[in-house]
């Protein structure tokens, strides 16, 4: 390739020029390139992306081009969609699709423009489970992770049995399972001993996984990354933290800020903001998170002590009663998380220290009072929705949408939910299988099933282990009985406390 301007820099097989330039490569195909744009030599994979180079040839040239007998079009992907950058290379995806920076010559950062490329922000496990979700559909996707890798964080450990099926459908259940523990029964107890046992084998019929697995979230995000790592459709950008979202009629917009300032910008057709409780996508589209805060902070603290010792009845997931702290024991693959209220009196900086996590442990139970800990994590905890899930080409799920307390382990299901329900609707609309009115009953089913259900039983559950009226303990004991010891009452709980019964009157509302 030569060069009618200067500035032009060589890396591998690839000749990048800052000004205005017409090339070509050595094997005789050419490729001319505008101002601020990107030349390659590079050869070409079967789905029409350079191999071994990031930038695509300008969208002028994306026809006409042949290698092994077949039509391949550089800059586009199989799926129709094309990308316009500016500015000078680098890498900026860790899968080497493209890499992009700011030429700090100009006054505007990189603009990389997919028109069918749907924009995920947030690679948590509602994040990748959307990512999954439509690449196995054939639609591209791009996360936006403000992170240098995928979290590490335990957080959620709790898979229902309709999430279960939801994750086998996209071929990453089998893997989770044999990384977690299967917990077949729920128990509610009371300091004296057990109040109801109940034993997700009564809903066998409705789901392939009649079982809670404990396993941590981060698991759940490694096996997608594992599975789709490949696929030409899923992409991940770490290092892209979203400063703020817009959209038009005709698709979205993100400002990502990368770790050394540069400010840059992604555009696409859809975006999914799936970026936690302090969404910067629902910020940015002016949506409002109604609700309220817990008064008091929730402590996990993981022990290896297995407490099978003290209470040899006890269930791998077992919610404790009691007047004065209430508390969670919940098993794990090779540990416990117990999880306790902290008063509002209690310092943060005290009550997550190991050594504040120790002494409520043998607050509780003596025997394990030298027991070894493995972390502590003290986290406030809060009950509020967005006053929609969508807006336009914008829609919110999990964490970004709606938050809970972690009794029942709703918060991240739901939010998987969440993503199954819209991802499902999207493909629909991608494929112009229907309008994309379609569309407003992702909103429609997730918002109020997530006030019906979810809002609605995480706080009766915390109210009911902490409630210091004796006649009020002494009846939800009783009803606790009375509801395990019937079968269909049973069955009917179960339903609820899995979530199949959200999802039922998700379906009814049409």
């Amino acid at each position: 390739m030569d060069s009618r301007n200067i500035g032009e820099t060589r890396r591998g097989d690839e000749k990048i020029v800052g000004q205005r330039r017409v090339g070509k490569c050595e094997n005789s195909r050419e490729i001319a390139s505008t101002q601020g744009s990107v030349s390659h030599c590079g050869s070409l994979t079967r789905h029409g992306l350079l191999k071994s180079v990031s930038q695509r040839p300008p969208l002028q040239q994306q026809a006409n081009l042949k290698t092994s007998g077949a039509d391949l079009e550089i800059g586009k992907d199989s799926f129709g969609g094309f990308s316009i950058l500016a500015g000078r290379a680098r890498r900026c995806s860790p899968r080497g699709l493209w890499c992009v920076s700011k030429d700090h010559s100009q006054s505007e950062g990189i603009v990389v423009a997919d028109a069918r490329r749907v924009l995920i922000a947030g690679a948590g496990p509602v994040g990748m489970v959307a990512a999954a979700t439509l690449a196995k559909k054939g639609i591209p996707v791009t996360l936006l992770e403000a992170a240098s890798d995928l979290s590490t964080e335990s957080r959620a450990s709790t898979f229902h049995p309709p999430t279960l099926d939801m994750l086998e459908d996209i071929g990453v259940a089998k893997d989770l399972i044999a990384q977690g523990l299967i917990a077949p029964t729920v128990q509610y107890r009371s300091t004296e001993g057990p109040i109801a046992n109940f034993d997700f084998g009564q809903i066998s019929d409705l789901t392939g996984h009649p079982y809670r697995l404990q396993c941590e979230q981060y698991k759940l995000t490694r096996i997608i990354a594992r599975t789709y790592g490949s696929d030409p459709h899923f992409r991940i950008e770490f290092d892209a933290e979203i400063l703020e979202a817009g959209q038009g009629e005709h698709g979205v917009s993100v400002t990502v800020r990368k770790p050394d300032g540069s400010i840059e910008r992604r555009e696409g057709l859809w975006l999914i903001g799936a970026d936690g409780a302090r969404s910067a996508v629902r910020k940015s589209i002016g949506i409002t998170f109604d609700g309220f805060t817990w008064p008091e902070r929730f402590l996990v603290v993981s022990t290896r002590f297995d407490f099978l010792k003290i209470f040899p009845d006890l269930a791998s997931v077992s919610y404790v009663a009691d007047p004065v702290q209430w508390y969670f024991l919940l098993r794990v693959p090779g540990m416990w998380r117990a999880m306790f209220p902290i008063a509002p009196d209690v310092p943060d900086e005290e009550a997550a220290t190991r050594k504040y996590g120790a002494n409520t442990l043998a607050r509780h139970f003596a025997m394990a009072a030298t027991a070894p800990i493995d972390h502590v994590t003290l986290y406030r905890v809060h009950q509020r929705v967005a006053a929609t899930f969508r807006s336009g080409r914008v829609f919110l799920a999990g964490d970004a949408a709606h938050i809970n307390n972690p009794l029942g382990g709703m918060g991240m299901n739901g939010g998987i939910h969440d993503v199954v329900n819209l991802c499902g609707r999207l493909t629909k609309v991608w494929r112009r299988e229907a309008d994309p009115s379609e569309l407003d009953r992702y909103d429609r089913q997730r918002r109020l099933v997530t006030l019906e259900y979810v809002q609605k039983h995480t706080i009766e559950n915390k109210r009911n282990l902490e409630s210091r009226d004796p006649r009020e303990q002494q009846s939800f004991r009783t009803e606790m009985a009375r509801t395990a010891a019937n079968p269909e009452l049973a069955r009917n709980y179960l339903m609820k406390i899995s979530m199949l019964a959200s999802l039922k009157r998700a379906a009814e509302l049409g």
